[in-house]
């Protein structure tokens, strides 16, 4: 097996979120970044705080708070290579017309591989994902926001690949009452991710594509009780590139008491890949946010994560 193969391989079925038999290039566009949503099964576009710029950039335009910002970080069991881990940071600001303007960067690495040259020497490489983000919401109308984003990524190994990726869509949210005693509200919205160009590695001159995917999702949160609330959150993701087309359908429960402590849990089913269980809980006091996740793949090609994430917002 030469160094590219064998990078390529490590990088695309190691990952938490691979686990099918055809790979898609720069995995580290489809991690979860937020803790929440992946104790939540990983769903998407429903109203959030957490990372906007990859959950749901319409999120920043439709909430009360002007700034926002989060870290976390997604490891997987360690393994004789290493132990495969992605770092996130995004930060968004709202101004005062209703827009905003979200940033971010991804890494995905920690791994360590032996490799044979193609002269039969031994040595290793280390191989890795960055991803560097800039997103702008604006609202439409109090109950619609539309957005959009661009992603420069480059995937290293033996060789490497850079690309540029973008993503377009809207979001739509709306609060009201099922009766005097019980408010609710319902967010939900289309997104187009990560399409664009195909990518090269710089000496193979096999076109890959990009990870790009549809992606339909929302909650819909009900204060049941004062000062006790519920949020359903349900997604579907279809991957379009036909070398590795799959679809994950996403859905998760929050449980949240005084508007401070989270109790969270959800499922994901992937099509051509482990479905996974998942939980985690998040609490929040003056603004500062502490999240945790679990993601437990049930087949055994699957991997299991930890997520755990701090962030502000005021």
């Amino acid at each position: 097996m030469n160094k590219i193969t064998t990078a390529l391989l490590i990088l695309g079925t190691g990952f938490a979120m691979r686990a099918t038999a055809q790979s898609r290039i720069l995995p580290v566009l489809e991690g979860t970044t937020d803790a929440r949503t992946a104790a939540m099964g990983g769903t998407m576009l429903g109203n959030t705080d957490q990372m906007h710029i990859y959950t749901n950039p319409a999120g920043l335009t439709f909430g009360e708070r002007k700034f926002s910002a989060d870290a976390s970080i997604e490891a997987q069991p360690k393994t004789d290579d290493g132990r495969l881990t992605q770092y996130n940071l995004s930060a968004g600001y709202q101004f005062k017309n209703r827009s905003a303007l979200m940033g971010g960067v991804r890494y995905l690495g920690g791994l360590t591989v032996p490799v044979t040259g193609t002269h039969g020497e031994a040595g290793s490489i280390s191989p890795y994902n960055i991803a560097l983000d800039l997103g702008y919401s604006f609202s439409v109308t109090p109950e619609i926001a539309v957005y959009a984003t661009t992603t420069y990524a480059r995937d290293h190994a033996a060789t490497h690949a850079d690309a540029w990726a973008f993503s377009v869509g809207a979001g739509y949210q709306k609060a009201f009452s099922l009766s005097p005693a019980l408010p609710t509200r319902l967010t939900f919205g289309a997104r187009l991710m990560d399409f664009g160009k195909s990518v090269k590695f710089d000496d193979t001159g096999i076109p890959q594509s990009l990870p790009t995917s549809v992606v339909l999702g929302g909650d819909w949160k009900a204060d049941i009780a004062r000062q006790h609330a519920v949020t359903y959150a349900l997604s579907y993701r279809y991957f379009t590139p036909k070398e590795a087309h799959e679809t994950l359908l996403c859905t998760g429960l929050e449980y949240t008491y005084r508007q401070m402590v989270s109790a969270r849990i959800g499922y994901r089913h992937a099509d051509k890949g482990s479905d996974a269980l998942t939980f985690g809980a998040g609490g929040e006091l003056a603004g500062i946010r502490l999240d945790v996740a679990y993601h437990h793949a049930f087949a055994s090609y699957g991997m299991n994560t930890f997520t755990v994430g701090l962030g502000c917002a005021f």
